[in-house]
């Protein structure tokens, strides 16, 4: 989990995650990108977050909504 790139010059930055199968369900996921979103926004370049997900990872889009 981590950023694509530094933010662009908008102050759009995006994060990309991978969940292995394994370890999905379980909330890690929520919990690192809480935390990831948490420090971005400590970054005076950063004005907004966005993130992408295949349409049948429905529960990833449950997270970005809030």
């Amino acid at each position: 989990m981590g950023f694509i790139d530094k933010p662009d010059q908008t102050g759009t930055g995006e994060i990309g995650y991978e969940v292995l199968s394994a370890y999905r369900q379980q909330g890690f996921a929520f919990e690192a990108a809480e935390a990831l979103v948490d420090f971005a926004f400590t970054r005076r370049e950063l004005e907004r977050i966005i993130a992408h997900s295949p349409d049948n990872h429905l529960p990833r889009f449950a997270f970005w909504k809030n």
